[in-house]
């Protein structure tokens, strides 16, 4: 009887042992295709899916419109203190140079929306894992990201306005320093036009 109790009990310690050996297995098994998964190759296709999400969310259109219109504000303000313009040519202004800029910026924005997406690919996959690249996704995709980004774009004109109205008031300064800048260069001997 005791033979049979300790016989019992190595097939009931062997069988346990089997199923520790087997759930380890699986464990490193499983951590070793995590690790594979979580290659530099992995995290820049998952990175480029997130990018462009991003920039589908962001709506190119809408990015621009906030840029144009956080410009915009300054611009005006600054043609509408030339009192050597009439209102009408203050306005023709206006007209003319808001139309160049949203030319401009759409043909810069068709131009470098494909060089964003990868660079902001390369960023992803070299600053975040594969896991945290698959949080940012549920994250932008959940109803308090599309909010999140809806807010960033709705509202790029509000944050963007403090520093383009800066960037107004300050571009006659910047002008005088450049020029100086080229004068100098040019007393050096430096032949620029």
């Amino acid at each position: 009887m005791v033979v049979l109790a300790q016989g019992a009990f190595f097939v009931n310690v062997f069988a346990t042992s089997r199923r520790l050996v087997l759930a380890l297995t699986l464990i490193v098994a499983a951590a070793s295709a995590q690790a594979q998964a979580d290659s530099p190759e992995a995290r820049r296709e998952a990175a480029r899916a997130l990018s462009q999400l991003m920039l589908e969310m962001s709506s190119p259109e809408k990015m621009l419109a906030g840029m144009i219109a956080a410009i915009k504000g300054p611009m005006e303000q600054q043609v509408r203190q030339d009192a050597r313009l009439s209102a009408a040519q203050q306005s023709r202004v206006l007209e003319v140079l808001l139309g160049e800029m949203e030319l401009f910026q759409r043909e810069t924005m068709r131009e470098t929306l494909p060089q964003m997406l990868e660079a902001m690919s390369g960023v992803y996959a070299d600053r975040f894992t594969l896991a945290e690249i698959a949080d940012l996704r549920r994250f932008y995709v959940s109803d308090l990201g599309r909010k999140s980004m809806s807010v960033f774009i709705d509202d790029m004109p509000r944050m963007m306005q403090p520093v383009m109205s800066t960037m107004t008031q300050r571009m006659p300064f910047m002008q005088q320093r450049m020029a100086a800048a080229v004068k100098r260069l040019r007393d050096e001997g430096i032949p620029l036009q």
